[in-house]
């Protein structure tokens, strides 16, 4: 067994697992063409007797934690042939994948787990998923309407072509507005189109300037059915209140083509202030494939997190999959920001990685964490400490990889 990346010419080897994995077997052939997608970069692969038996992608993301930016390694594609499972590949690969990331200065990992309580023994936590809201287009009415000064124009282009004027506007809204959001900023312009090439674009600018954009699918087919035809909303961002009122005047301007608006938004998000006149019911669901989060360098994962109260905590922490972590850490606040760094001292606690990934990317409270034996404490002061740096927060991202 070897677990390496692959080369350009396996990528076509790599298609064929994927379609074995996660679509319908058809036996196709795979144009050149067709692995251009593929970076091979981006590839772990197990070879058994140099035969491809396992992959994974391990993409190199951006992410907001806390409003601070950090390098996040994106988990996705994991897949092994059925000859050679319950032999502990995927393991591996993962194990392989926290080692690229660290290698990288990646403080993070962020997955959509086939089943979590396999990335569970992995150091992963269960987070959320996005709120889905399917709302009558009708009730955006009233934003075609509202008086807005300013030099205003709306622009419907394709979004395959609007990579990089739609990534340096979401980096500037996305950090501050949404936990957890994913910024795939590495992404490359093949790649984009790929994920892009179905949907469509729609810009404001106000005074010349970017102020809202949103990258939408539109099913307008009249023999469907009603409840089918809909603007699906896959990302949006606004600078302003007017920009939003903009944004959302313009599918409004649908109304007599389709029936829904459908759009994903974090978890908790009162939604309702946006429609008017609501007289067919909306649809809200929590999505079923919650996202599972971990830390992968626990010192990079800390570095800056943003923290009110000040204090100092001492912590031993055990990861059996990141050594780099296995150690004693002194985690403090310093004008109004965290840092940990290694020390000797006495710990005041002892955390597995997943209570210090809960923590981080706040998907429990102290006591849930207490209580499913992740952290030890033996000083009282230190669980306010925590729950001040560390409160519960919903993650939002709406890129899927």
């Amino acid at each position: 067994m070897e677990i390496r990346k692959i080369k350009p010419d396996e990528c076509a080897e790599l298609l064929c697992g994927f379609d074995y994995a996660f679509a319908e077997w058809t036996g196709r052939a795979i144009a050149a063409e067709q692995t251009n997608s593929i970076n091979p970069n981006d590839v772990l692969a197990v070879f058994v007797d140099d035969k491809l038996a396992s992959a994974l992608l391990n993409f190199k993301f951006q992410q907001s934690i806390r409003g601070v930016v950090k390098g996040m390694g994106g988990i996705g594609g994991v897949w092994t042939y059925p000859e050679y499972r319950s032999q502990g590949f995927v393991r591996e690969l993962i194990k392989a994948a926290f080692s690229e990331m660290h290698s990288l200065g990646m403080a993070t990992s962020m997955l959509i787990p086939f089943k979590d309580s396999f990335y569970a023994n992995l150091g992963y936590v269960t987070s959320n998923a996005n709120l889905e809201v399917k709302v009558p287009i009708a009730a955006l009415r009233h934003t075609l309407h509202a008086e807005i000064a300013g030099n205003w124009y709306v622009e419907r282009v394709n979004a395959s072509s609007v990579k990089d004027e739609f990534l340096r506007f979401m980096l500037t809204m996305a950090p501050q507005q949404h936990h957890g959001i994913t910024l795939p900023l590495n992404m490359t312009d093949i790649q984009w189109q790929e994920l892009m090439e179905k949907y469509l674009c729609v810009k404001v600018e106000q005074d010349g300037q970017l102020a809202a954009i949103a990258i939408y699918g539109i099913n307008s087919n009249f023999r469907a059915a009603l409840g089918d035809r809909l603007i699906n909303i896959r990302h949006m961002y606004w600078n302003s209140l007017d920009a939003r009122t903009k944004l959302f005047g313009f599918f409004a301007s649908h109304r007599d083509q389709v029936r829904y608006i459908s759009m994903d938004l974090p978890l908790g998000s009162n939604f309702y202030q946006w429609f008017q006149n609501l007289t067919d019911p909306c649809e809200t669901k929590v999505g079923i494939n919650a996202y599972m989060v971990r830390v992968v360098d626990v010192e990079k994962a800390i570095a800056d997190l943003p923290a009110l109260l000040e204090g100092k905590v001492t912590i031993a922490i055990t990861d059996p999959f990141c050594d780099w972590n296995n150690d004693t850490f002194t985690i403090f606040s310093l004008d109004g920001k965290l840092t940990a760094k290694r020390t000797q001292a006495q710990p005041d606690e002892i955390a597995t990685i997943q209570a210090m990934s809960a923590l981080v990317y706040g998907t429990l409270n102290i006591e849930e964490i207490e209580y499913r034996n992740w952290l030890t404490i033996s000083n009282p002061q230190v669980s306010a400490i925590l729950s001040s740096w560390f409160p519960p927060m919903p993650i939002y991202s709406t890129f899927r990889f």
